[in-house]
């Protein structure tokens, strides 16, 4: 299977819009187990697990995003640096293994690596604007867009889209946390590929100018 390198860095926004629909695949998935980790108690509700969350309407770090293809033996892996402001948009850039941006901006979602320009992606808007939402910790806007329920997988919380939108995109979002900071997110399509990003972030109160003036 061939990946151009545009989709690289974010291929699973792109990908499952075009597999909507396709039956439900199998959702095992291994997440790395820390020590210091939080396991979800029973008795506590996903959404107040949830709202744990720190907030982060500013904020810069890195990723390790694997993509799993189902008819791959072996993920594709990529690294990069992600920076959000949620008056302004996101800023998703892979620097390996080919370098490639993707730009949440007011306008719309625009893509540019080492072969094209900028030019706009129609119809991933929706997803990109659910992941700054987990990425920022803005809860309330994802209550408007999920339920939730306690994920298979310890210290995680699994996001169910409401909508029949995002619902024909993405099969389920599981969010990892430790120690009230988002560690690591997990998307499952309905064609049974998936996606793992693990990231870290660190809160701004101003974004670097060369990034700002990108989202203008």
């Amino acid at each position: 299977m061939q990946v151009s390198a545009g989709l690289l860095g974010f291929f699973v926004f792109i990908t499952a819009i075009n597999s909507a629909g396709v039956n439900a695949g199998d959702r095992e998935t291994k997440i790395n187990s820390s020590k210091e980790a939080k396991t979800v108690q029973t008795a506590d509700s996903p959404l107040a697990y949830l709202k744990q969350l720190t907030s982060l309407p500013l904020a810069q770090g890195r990723f390790e995003q694997r993509k799993f293809f189902t008819v791959l033996k072996k993920p594709i892996i990529s690294t990069g640096e992600v920076y959000f402001d949620q008056g302004l948009g996101l800023i998703w850039q892979t620097n390996s293994p080919i370098s490639s941006v993707l730009r949440l901006k007011k306008s719309g979602l625009y893509m540019q690596d080492v072969v094209s320009a900028e030019r706009e992606v129609k119809g991933a808007g929706t997803i990109t604007q659910v992941l700054m939402n987990a990425l920022s910790g803005n809860v309330n806007a994802l209550e408007n867009e999920f339920s939730f329920k306690l994920s298979e997988q310890s210290g995680c919380i699994s996001l169910l889209p409401k909508e029949n939108l995002l619902a024909n995109i993405m099969q389920a979002i599981d969010l990892c946390i430790i120690e009230n900071k988002l560690s690591s997110i997990i998307l499952f399509e309905h064609s049974g590929n998936r996606t793992e990003i693990d990231i870290s972030l660190s809160a701004l109160t101003k974004l670097p100018e060369a990034i700002s003036a990108q989202l203008q």
